[in-house]
């Protein structure tokens, strides 16, 4: 005969899972298919106000903005889809200019401490 506390071990194994499979559907069922941009959201970058977390501007970059450093008055994306970089006017929220690179880029980089002196923050999408 089996002892009574290894078959309540079991009903409790048994009644977790049946949670576990009712949670698990149950939150899949309410979320939403993932949706690609629209063509107007594509290769943008938001500008966010870091005070209020709220988007103030959004600017037209280069095709595919991958990495985005912020630092001395400005930002600097980079554009992997058409091999580019765009500086950004921080103070001013507008693109000065956007330079084709010679190279392949992997990376982004801005001297030390660029994003704790940048006022506001730079997303891509």
């Amino acid at each position: 005969m089996v002892p009574r506390w290894v078959l309540g071990v079991i009903a409790v194994g048994v009644v977790v899972a049946a949670l576990d499979v009712v949670v698990f559907f149950v939150a899949h069922d309410g979320t939403p298919p993932a949706q690609a941009g629209s063509a107007s959201s594509a290769n943008l970058v938001a500008v966010i106000d870091s005070k209020s977390n709220r988007v103030v501007e959004r600017l037209h970059v280069g095709e595919s903005p991958t990495y985005v450093v912020a630092g001395y008055g400005g930002a600097w994306v980079l554009n992997k889809g058409d091999g580019t970089l765009t500086h950004i006017d921080a103070n001013k929220r507008r693109v000065l200019e956007t330079t084709p690179l010679d190279v392949t880029p992997t990376d982004l980089t801005l001297g030390e401490f660029a994003y704790r002196r940048a006022k506001q923050v730079f997303f891509f999408r």
